[in-house]
């Protein structure tokens, strides 16, 4: 399975755009107002019904390839990044590029990202689904759900099930 360029560049991007980003006490990390927490489960390859928070999270809209990326920094050194077609809300499949194996709709996952340790997982097409339930101005929210399978990149019969829910501060759209 590889991965594409493009998409590695969307995450380095969103993740330098999360260590910059200042907390906002009136919305503390990882709570919706109402109280909910955003978090991540994963199970398989190690994991069972792990629970993850997401400490911060960015997402834009790329306008060169009409996508939205969403990285979500997460406790336990654990980032997801997102990927959705255009700048739109709805569900949307997770499906990849059979010719080039670039990620089209869906989720790229890295533990340990850096670090001699680190562990990539990436999608298959047909294999889960992205909902954004609410796409915000920049400066708003981006909002929504992601379930399904997600697979080692170096080893694609290793699969891990992953289901969660965030709210990503919107960024001004890039190229």
């Amino acid at each position: 399975m590889k991965i594409s360029y493009r998409i590695l560049s969307l995450v380095f991007v969103f993740a330098v755009l999360i260590a910059g980003c200042k907390k906002d006490d009136s919305n503390p990390t990882g709570t919706d107002t109402t109280g909910g927490t955003y978090s991540i489960t994963l199970n398989g390859d190690g994991f069972s019904n792990k629970q993850v928070t997401i400490n911060s999270a960015a997402g834009g809209y790329s306008t060169t390839n009409d996508v939205t990326g969403i990285t979500l920094s997460c406790s336990d050194n654990i980032m997801v990044t997102l990927v959705s077609p255009g700048k739109q809300t709805g569900t949307f499949n997770f499906s990849v590029d059979e010719t080039s194996s670039d990620i089209i709709t869906g989720l790229l996952l890295v533990i340990n990202a850096g670090t001699t340790s680190t562990k990539t997982y990436g999608v298959k097409s047909g294999s889960g689904t992205i909902t954004i339930s609410s796409y915000g101005s920049v400066g708003g929210q981006i909002k929504g759900s992601f379930t399904g399978k997600i697979y080692d990149v170096t080893s694609p019969t290793t699969e891990v099930t992953i289901s969660g829910s965030f709210s990503a501060t919107r960024v001004p759209d890039s190229e």
